[in-house]
């Protein structure tokens, strides 16, 4: 089975999206910096608000894009297999513990994504895409293409 994904990024890195270099220099929930990664979304939707709670002024919106990725369902891995999460996993941005469970799964290179729950939305996932991964060319890419937001929220 395919499954899609959805990855929001500034129109000025639109070019190479797939680069992880924002990762790689400044860590997130599920990666340490120095370890490059995408992350992304089960839905545009879902990718929309992950970016949003990070945004100081919505007047940015407008210079965002997305990226829609596609691959088999084979090609992922659940983190929950991997390792149990600990009770305030969605309150524990920057956590070593969440940091090491990513940094450990691009290190083994076992599968080319990984599944995390979202800590925006509850019940909802996002992908966490290795670049680096010998099967990171089996990830189907379409886009990018414009994100018409709703004026009500610019």
């Amino acid at each position: 089975m395919t499954l899609s994904c959805f990855r929001t990024v500034k129109e000025q890195f639109a070019a190479d999206p797939f680069s992880g270099d924002g990762a790689y220099e400044f860590g997130g929930r599920w990666n340490s910096p120095g370890s490059r990664v995408l992350y992304a979304s089960e839905s545009l939707a879902l990718a929309c608000l992950e970016m949003l709670v990070h945004l100081d002024k919505a007047s940015i919106l407008r210079s965002y894009v997305f990226i829609e990725a596609r691959f088999e369902e084979k090609m992922v891995v659940d983190v929950e297999d991997l390792s149990p999460l600990p009770a305030d996993w969605h309150n524990a941005q920057g956590s070593i513990e969440l940091q090491t469970i990513g940094d450990e799964w691009i290190a083994t290179g076992s599968t080319p994504v990984l599944r995390v729950p979202s800590a925006v939305i509850p019940r909802s996932f996002n992908f966490l895409i290795n670049p680096a991964h010998k099967e990171f060319s089996k990830v189907a890419y379409l886009g990018p293409e414009p994100i018409d937001f709703d004026p009500r929220l610019k």
